[in-house]
């Protein structure tokens, strides 16, 4: 019965991740074709009200049709020139009371200065290796003060970063979506980032955010290739687990 519940929990730890990775590739692509010359600059992007437009209706379609993300948007940035200061650009979209709404941090150029998400492993790490980056779980102050993991993914226009697709999934979504499986297990389990940092377990011993340490004491059982989430399972199960 264990491999059966095991296997459940793999099946839909990769539904989150292939839905999450789909919606933020066709992102990708439309963004790559809607973009003008207009807001594509030598040194980064500045949407023009009209490609701002285009790209707001293509990310609330596809927030309405994930199932598992709580926000999506599109982070760029321009760089300063001798004619102008650098541009922060955050088109963002969540869910709140199932319903869609913006977070119109786009207008607040001061508070995107003093953030600065260019220091953030989440647009950084895309930007300098142009390959998509998974970050988290973290607890995200600036858009939802919860334990959050962010898939993003680059813009590239011509061999030119221009920016990322950014998808927010909740911790809480994959607790009330893994948690009632894992509770099942005969065995202590742990679900992982590929840093080997927790992201939840069913067991108030291991807690999120923390990085596991007792990876000698347990097997794999979920590692394709490039996948962000690990099922570790403790190999010592004592049944005082609380």
């Amino acid at each position: 019965m264990s491999d059966i519940q095991i296997e459940q929990i793999q099946d839909l730890l990769n539904q989150v991740v292939v839905e999450i990775t789909q919606a933020a590739n066709g992102l990708v692509e439309q963004a790559r074709h809607l973009l003008s010359a207009d807001s594509v600059l030598p040194e980064g992007v500045k949407l023009t009200p009209s490609d701002r437009y285009k790209l707001q209706q293509h990310i609330q379609t596809a927030l309405q049709h994930s199932k598992y993300s709580h926000g999506m948007g599109f982070a760029g940035y321009s760089a300063e020139t001798a004619e102008e200061q650098g541009y922060w650009t955050l088109e963002w979209w969540y869910k709140k009371d199932q319903k869609i709404q913006q977070a119109e941090l786009e207008n607040y150029q001061d508070l995107q200065q003093r953030l600065d998400f260019r220091s953030f492993d989440w647009f950084n790490y895309p930007a300098k290796n142009k390959q998509p980056y998974v970050d988290g779980p973290y607890v995200d102050y600036i858009c939802n003060h919860a334990y959050t993991i962010t898939f993003s993914h680059p813009v590239m226009i011509e061999q030119q970063f221009v920016g990322v697709i950014v998808i927010d999934l909740l911790v809480s979504t994959l607790d009330q979506l893994i948690l009632p499986r894992l509770r099942r297990l005969d065995q202590t389990a742990v679900v992982t980032n590929d840093d080997a940092r927790i992201i939840l377990s069913n067991t108030a011993k291991y807690r999120t955010g923390a990085l596991f340490r007792e990876q000698a004491k347990a097997t794999q059982n979920f590692v394709p290739q490039n996948h962000p989430f690990q099922l570790m399972l403790m190999q010592n199960y004592s049944s005082s687990r609380t």
